[in-house]
């Protein structure tokens, strides 16, 4: 996103009606840190991915590089999908009783680059969960990207339980649960101008 100083503005109706409307200023500050790029039509996965062009090549090792604990400095990186293509996954981010990935403090992005439409994360089949964050991992913001399921397969969930979670413009379809963090719910994430529909269970859970 561009940085700069933005006028905000929250505005809480019932029934269509104003209830209360308040507007603040809020600067955003550029992303400064380490950025991965995939491409799932000409990457690799034995590419350093550190450039659009020696982009990795599958949704895993993106997630993977970008949670990993040693890698260039730690906190402050941001992996970027090709828009306009499809990344298939099969391997579940989280499993019985929450996610492989803890003990974690970003800011960390999941975004695209490109032209064209959002980059799609493809999940096959059942119990498999694109992405899966633990109860003590901060900052992850998840924009322009959407995420599509194998038609509502059991168990398969975006699963953020963690804190200070952002998903912007982005979309989930197709999954048992839109998202889900359950018993594990916080009360600072965020979802704007996001969309979660046609899943098997429940669209936000």
């Amino acid at each position: 996103e561009t940085d700069g100083t933005y006028p905000v503005t929250l505005t809480v109706k019932r029934n269509g009606n104003v209830l209360s409307q308040k507007t603040e200023d809020k600067t955003v500050v550029a992303f400064s840190g380490h950025t991965y790029y995939v491409s799932s039509v000409s990457g690799s996965d034995s590419n350093n991915g550190t450039s659009p062009t020696t982009p990795f090549a599958t949704y895993k090792k993106g997630i993977d590089t970008l949670f990993a604990q040693n890698v260039n400095g730690g906190a402050g990186r941001q992996v970027l999908f090709k828009r306009g293509e499809t990344f298939t996954n099969d391997f579940s981010y989280a499993g019985s009783g929450g996610s492989i990935f803890g003990n974690k403090v970003g800011p960390y992005m999941i975004g695209a680059y490109g032209t064209g439409a959002k980059p799609i994360i493809q999940t096959v089949g059942s119990n498999v969960s694109p992405l899966g964050l633990n109860t003590t991992t901060k900052d992850v913001r998840v924009v322009d990207i959407e995420f599509r399921g194998p038609t509502g397969g059991s168990f398969a969930d975006i699963y953020p339980a963690g804190q200070h979670y952002l998903f912007f413009r982005s979309k989930s379809s197709l999954l048992h649960r839109g998202l889900s963090n359950g018993s594990q719910r916080k009360t600072d994430n965020l979802l704007v101008d996001s969309e979660f529909t046609n899943h098997g269970d429940y669209e936000i859970y």
